[in-house]
């Protein structure tokens, strides 16, 4: 491995957990994967919007298809500059585990009311990092290494960098309280960051084309030239087909049916629902609900 791309924290820093576990033939990257997937919060995204809701379509992505791309590329791109791929899958799998319903658009409502009561903004970062660490597997949390939580914690794929170097340095988990500034440890944290981009910028945009929001010809020429040679997209682009519909009390019921959990939970959801903004020129797929205060649920 080049000099460049090494990791200058130890390996006992980097795989230390909250409690030792005995070892076994899994190397301590591979056991975090492993904790990860049978774990509820990972379940959880399967219902969990990426960007487009869209729960009775199963070709729209999901939070839990976006976390196996970020996995994927991550892990690849690992491979090709000699780093740990299994410690880049492993935060890739995990970097989601604490998002909020809805996307950000539920992110942006949960800060709102989290101000509402004085306090501070919700982040899904740094609550997959309290996810991870003391809510999961009923509040004993999933005891992962270090380099994973880091590389969790540290992802904020809402700041596009082009490049980005690991700061090498330990951090006090504990005293985080903003994902801003905040930057990984390690390259493999850096190389997931950067590949949660290119995962939801390819995979948005597929689902897009699909839905009829994007055609070939709003975009910049050299994406356009991509997006045409792609054999998915030239076929969704070649023909002409109807706009993506939802009938808005069906789209409500079967939203009623996903929700789970106590009725605040309810009412954040359903608030991210209804909120959502339509994109110009596309009301047919995101109109508001035509409800009545009296429609909604008590």
């Amino acid at each position: 491995m080049p000099d460049r791309y090494v990791n200058h924290l130890s390996q006992e820093v980097l795989t230390r957990r909250q409690s030792e576990r005995k070892r076994d033939v899994r190397s301590p990257y591979y056991r975090d994967t492993t904790a990860i997937i049978h774990s509820s919060p990972f379940r959880r995204l399967k219902h969990k919007t990426q960007v487009f809701f869209a729960p009775s379509n199963d070709h729209i992505c999901t939070r839990i298809e976006h976390s196996l791309h970020v996995a994927s590329i991550a892990s690849t791109l690992s491979r090709g500059l000699g780093l740990d791929h299994e410690l880049a899958w492993a935060i890739g799998m995990g970097h989601d585990l604490g998002h909020a319903p809805f996307g950000h658009v539920g992110e942006t409502i949960l800060g709102e009311l989290r101000k509402e009561r004085g306090m501070g903004n919700f982040e899904h970062e740094l609550n997959s990092l309290r996810v991870v660490q003391y809510l999961a597997d009923n509040g004993r949390g999933l005891n992962l290494t270090y380099a994973v939580r880091d590389g969790i914690v540290s992802h904020n794929g809402e700041t596009f960098l082009q490049s980005i170097l690991p700061t090498h340095t330990e951090k006090d988990f504990d005293g985080i309280r903003t994902r801003k500034g905040i930057v990984p440890s390690t390259w493999e944290g850096a190389v997931v960051r950067i590949s949660d981009q290119v995962a939801y910028l390819g995979r948005d945009f597929e689902d897009a084309c699909r839905l009829n929001i994007v055609r070939s010809e709003m975009m910049p020429p050299i994406a356009a030239a991509a997006a045409w040679n792609d054999e998915f997209l030239h076929h969704r682009h070649s023909r002409e087909r109807p706009t993506y519909t939802y009938e808005s009390r069906k789209g409500y019921q079967s939203l009623r049916r996903s929700l789970r959990g106590s009725d605040r939970d309810e009412e954040i959801q359903l608030r991210a629902y209804l909120s959502f903004p339509p994109p110009e020129g596309v009301s047919q797929i995101f109109s508001p609900a035509p409800f009545t205060d009296r429609e909604l649920p008590e």
